[in-house]
């Protein structure tokens, strides 16, 4: 199970949800300065597993976005997986 209470992907904006696995995607809460309250889902849009659709309402107003989720650590893992030797020796440093 996934849970977020509060976190703050974005400054002063607060996400809250849980995910267990079944659903194909994750119903979220925004609790943000103002007006800035809203539900939103979060789902993988197909193969590409580190860009997510992300649909819902703020404020108000329907939102809609792709996000791209980039890492150093998914950047070693998948330059370790093409075989880099740099990268295999770099992911034990990484926190």
């Amino acid at each position: 199970m996934l849970k977020l209470d509060r976190y703050e992907f974005v400054r002063r904006v607060r996400l809250s949800g849980r995910w267990n696995g079944d659903l194909e995607s994750i119903p979220l809460r925004t609790d943000g300065p103002g007006r800035l309250d809203g539900r939103i889902r979060v789902t993988e849009p197909g193969d590409d597993d580190l860009v997510f659709r992300v649909r819902g309402r703020i404020a108000g107003r329907r939102v809609r976005a792709r996000v791209l989720i980039h890492s150093r650590l998914i950047d070693a893992i998948e330059q370790s997986i093409d075989g880099s030797p740099a990268a295999a020796a770099a992911l034990p440093l990484l926190p």
